[in-house]
């Protein structure tokens, strides 16, 4: 184990990574600035690398919006397969609407409409813990529902990942309501599907007044 010495990071685009890592150009343990990806990587062997942490990958608004779609399929063939998306102060239009996700194989050309599994549980302040559907349903249920009045929002960390014979999920979030009462909602769940590459999430009714999303991704 070496300490005390300096240690160069190289600078280079991941085209010039990726060409360097074909004609078994890199030496293992030297690591790497990935400039036009603002990453670190380290090299594992003459041919290979691995990609330190975590990308931020897209982002967005959301105005009076029906749904969001993301496409993963780029994304997939770079080799990302674990993703964190954020739902950031999503504001329902209507009243005691909740946020929702469906899952698609063609790239949202079409979405699955069954077998989605999100069992969650909500827990309201001052009050015990509720049990929220546990069975097969149409999509995942992302959040609790939320009023539309002013300051009403919900915010959600939502995880997946992709394997090679299913999507796996979890969500987790709260919102605060205009009498003060904090409500959270958790939920783990999945879908048997192989060959997912697009979500999409929406309000199960009602568009999505206000908020924005960001979507990070790991290899």
């Amino acid at each position: 184990m070496a300490r005390g010495n300096l240690i160069k990071v190289l600078r280079t685009a991941r085209a010039n990574l990726d060409s360097q890592k074909a004609a078994n150009g890199l030496i293992a343990g030297e690591p790497y600035l990935i400039t036009d990806e603002k990453l670190l990587a380290i090299a594992t062997a003459a041919d290979a690398y691995a990609v330190i942490g975590r990308h931020r990958l897209a982002d967005g608004t959301l105005s009076n919006s029906t749904t969001r779609a993301i496409s993963l399929a780029a994304y997939i063939a770079a080799g990302y397969t674990k993703f964190d998306l954020y739902l950031n102060a999503i504001a329902p239009a209507t009243d005691g609407a909740y946020l929702v996700m469906d899952v698609s194989t063609n790239d949202g050309s079409s979405y699955l409409n069954s077998g989605y599994y999100s069992p969650g549980l909500t827990s309201i302040q001052g009050s015990a813990p509720a049990a929220y559907d546990s069975g097969s349903r149409a999509n995942f249920v992302l959040t609790d529902s939320t009023g539309n009045a002013v300051g009403e929002v919900a915010d959600a960390h939502v995880s997946f990942r992709i394997t090679s014979s299913r999507f796996i999920i979890g969500a987790h979030g709260y919102h605060l309501t205009t009498a003060g009462a904090l409500r959270r909602f958790a939920m783990d769940g999945g879908h048997p599907t192989a060959g997912i590459n697009n979500v999409r999430f929406y309000q199960n009714t009602g568009n999505m007044a206000s908020g924005s999303w960001e979507l990070y991704g790991e290899r």
